[in-house]
């Protein structure tokens, strides 16, 4: 799998000879593996965070962190 298009959110499969779905089973074996974590698979952002702040910023730096889990609930759309 790969990002997509810049503006667009998701993924896409690769374009390979593997089909669509074969890319789709393997990122959900991906996903499902319990070795994998959401925090393990963002540690080498941290560090390299961390690294670019103690050689770049003297005084402070503005980190984005987001985590957040998104819950839309509308009385007209009770299917979101």
């Amino acid at each position: 799998m790969n990002s997509s298009e810049r503006l667009s959110a998701g993924l896409k499969a690769l374009p390979d000879k593997i089909s669509s779905f074969a890319s789709t089973q393997a990122a959900w074996r991906f996903y499902q593996n319990e070795s994998v974590s959401l925090s393990k698979l963002q540690e080498p952002l941290t560090v390299a965070a961390h690294q670019g702040i103690l050689a770049h910023c003297l005084n402070f730096a503005l980190c984005i962190h987001d985590w957040s889990r998104l819950s839309y609930k509308h009385a007209n759309k009770p299917d979101t």
